[in-house]
């Protein structure tokens, strides 16, 4: 589905086990961008921005003399959540989101505009932020990669949600359709990728390009029994693609040891020599970048990952953590919205020999439950909250932004996601 990214990853360094600090864009972006957990910058909600006072990896940037740029398809990487700060230009695509008219918007890279930025900017140090809804619900691949994957389907469903929601495919062919919708929304993706890299060729910059390339979450399919993301902390809702190429970046190649979107922060400041703006939730890569032996690789391969969920949406009300640590992984819901479900629940993985974490493994290891526990209580407990002013909870809002966050399924409008009858038994220790 992905032969340009492939490519990057092959002649750049691409971590194999790379996640989300959460599985919903409204967190993971100033997770990002502030390399801060959600506990600390305090966007747990979808009309909650971040706090005005904290600097963003752009304003860092552009503090050391880079210019700036952001161009985004998505209402949580704009001004909507403050994430416009430190952008000298930021081109909001956020209003054309919703539509499946391609002839009006496309919803991935836009090629003209930010090589048109690029061009007046190529003689500076440059610093540009891409954001693509796509691929995203709802799975409307464009002509030419519509079918490219399940031609042969003849069922109901077309990835949108009305007039019917795919949501409620239980069938698994109706399921497998709508997943490869969703994987040509993927290899639309990387096309466009390809030709924006195409441009900078043309504009004679590539060969000096540093290019890293992620997500803000996973989707899920069904695999344990929801859809989408943000509706639990399994791998196939917060493990993301991680690449990094490009002269300053080496070529490793493949790296096992996990990585979290909160690095990419302290790894750009690193490499460019920027100082820190605050304390850092993530850590460098460049010892891993550079092919580095020795403590500071053995202390990242040692490190807990952490992720983080808080769903306040009607009739989902839960909040969920889980730590992976040494191939293991603990998840721990409190309040879990699903009706009838106990106040906490606690699933213990081995992701080693259980990649897919079908296995709830608490009964058998609890030590190994414990001592992660402790960790996650530890964790947690130093997640102090970033003192914010009154300024920063007022954020725009009008009809039009509303539109945009009810048409990616964010507040109102949309059937909210419910559990299948595939959805695994709650468990206690």
């Amino acid at each position: 589905t992905t032969p340009f990214l492939q490519s990057l990853a092959q002649r750049g360094t691409w971590f194999a086990n790379a996640f989300s600090n959460s599985p919903r864009t409204v967190e993971s972006i100033p997770d990002l961008m502030l390399s801060m957990t959600t506990e600390r910058h305090g966007v747990y909600h979808n009309l909650t921005p971040a706090p005005l006072e904290l600097v963003t990896l752009a304003e860092s940037m552009r503090a050391a003399g880079f210019a700036t740029a952001s161009f985004v398809t998505n209402v949580y990487a704009g001004p909507r959540a403050h994430m416009d700060q430190g952008f000298d230009t930021f081109v909001d695509k956020i209003g054309f989101w919703w539509t499946t008219d391609r002839s009006i918007a496309d919803r991935t890279v836009p090629i003209e505009e930010a090589s048109a930025w690029i061009a007046a900017h190529k003689d500076r140090p440059m610093f540009m932020y891409i954001h693509t809804a796509e691929p995203h619900a709802p799975y409307t691949p464009p002509e030419g990669f519509a079918n490219r994957f399940d031609p042969g389907y003849t069922g109901r469903f077309d990835g949108n949600y009305r007039p019917l929601n795919f949501h409620s495919a239980r069938d698994p062919r109706d399921i497998q359709h709508i997943a490869a919708l969703y994987d040509e929304e993927i290899a639309y993706a990387d096309s466009r990728l390809a030709r924006f890299w195409q441009a900078l060729s043309t504009l004679g910059v590539d060969k000096r390009a540093n290019v890293v390339v992620t997500s803000d979450h996973g989707e899920e399919f069904v695999q344990h029994g929801y859809w989408e993301h943000g509706l639990n902390l399994h791998n196939e809702q917060t493990r993301v693609p991680l690449v990094f190429f490009g002269p300053l970046f080496g070529a490793v190649g493949r790296i096992d040891t996990p990585a979290q979107i909160m690095d990419i922060m302290p790894t750009l400041l690193e490499l460019f020599d920027v100082p820190p703006p605050h304390d850092l939730g993530g850590d460098s890569l460049l010892p891993l970048l550079r092919g580095e032996t020795g403590e500071p690789v053995a202390g990242l391969s040692s490190r807990p990952i952490f992720s983080s969920n808080y769903n306040f949406l009607p009739r989902q009300n839960f909040v969920e953590y889980q730590v992976t640590r040494d191939g293991w992984k603990l998840v721990y819901s409190k309040n879990p919205w699903r009706l009838g479900g106990p106040p906490t629940r606690f699933k213990l993985f081995d992701l080693k020999a259980d990649a897919r974490e079908r296995n709830n493994l608490l009964m058998q290891y609890p030590d190994k439950a414990r001592a992660l526990a402790e960790t996650l209580i530890v964790w947690r407990a130093a997640q102090r909250p970033y003192a914010r002013s009154a300024a920063s909870d007022v954020a725009v809002q009008d009809a039009a932004q509303i539109r945009d966050l009810e048409a990616m399924g964010y507040v109102g409008g949309m059937d909210e996601p419910q559990p299948t009858d595939d959805d695994e038994e709650d468990s206690s220790p």
